[in-house]
């Protein structure tokens, strides 16, 4: 980075974004290496982070696999943040976990009966369910 910018300190004068071990430049979009990435579906990523001056505080995932045009896409219903549910992900808004959700749908109970039981409309029960289906693993 101090080749690119001919900055004496880079990592404190540039706007960056940092997903795992890659830092994000968005002047350039240059990672280690100076391998480039696609804007947008970084963008994409990155808008679904919350963050405050302690770093990230929640996270929206995607239900759907990512379409920056679709707003299915953009939906965030499903959370997780560490604050709630110890980290579990829920129904945004509420601490109504997807697991269980997803579990009383695979043991027979319809996302009209969930909706009701729940207080939930039907597209937030079914992203739920969706979300389990995509990372079934992802609160053990």
């Amino acid at each position: 980075m101090k080749e690119v910018y001919g900055a004496k300190h880079p990592l404190l004068e540039r706007e960056m974004e940092i997903g795992g071990k890659e830092i994000f430049v968005d002047e350039m979009e240059v990672t280690r290496g100076g391998q480039g990435v696609m804007k947008a579906v970084l963008q994409s990523y990155l808008e679904r982070l919350d963050r405050n001056e302690g770093g990230v505080v929640r996270l929206f995932p995607f239900v759907v696999p990512p379409d920056v045009d679709d707003k299915e896409t953009a939906r965030r219903t499903i959370v997780i943040n560490p604050r709630i549910s110890f980290g579990r992900p829920v129904i945004q808004g509420t601490g109504i976990p997807t697991a269980v959700l997803a579990e009383r749908f695979q043991a027979g109970d319809t996302v009209d009966e969930l909706s009701k039981d729940y207080g939930q409309e039907p597209v937030r029960i079914e992203d739920a369910i969706r979300f389990e289906a995509r990372y079934p693993n992802i609160a053990a």
